[in-house]
């Protein structure tokens, strides 16, 4: 998610950010973690802007993504979270069928 919104961090980079989203000490990063990692990474609109950007590449319908797909593209390009943290914060996105809502999705990854 973080290089989909123009960010390019080095492993070590990687690393750092996870231990500091890790507030909870747990070696996991959960929903309301990486939600917090992702609004102090931009401010408010330009939060939201840089999501919706993100998710459009994976657009299959208008303002809708394949579950599947996002979640392999998620596992593929973050190796320092585990399918199971990206299990749990997909589980928050608004779906129908195998289809997230990424615009709501986006809304509630930003609802500070």
């Amino acid at each position: 998610v973080l290089r989909s919104m123009g960010l390019n961090p080095s492993p070590n980079d990687m690393s750092e950010l996870m231990k500091m989203a890790d507030t909870d000490g747990s070696g996991a990063i959960g929903f309301d973690e990486f939600k917090d990692m992702i609004t102090k990474r931009s401010c408010g609109q330009e939060a939201e802007d840089n999501l919706l950007k993100a998710f459009k590449v994976f657009e299959i319908a208008p303002g809708k993504v394949d579950l599947k797909e996002l979640r392999q593209a998620l596992i593929a390009f973050n190796g320092d979270v585990t399918p199971e943290n990206i299990d749990q914060i997909l589980s928050k996105a608004p779906t129908k069928g195998s289809q997230i809502d990424y615009q709501e999705f986006v809304i509630t990854l930003t609802d500070v």
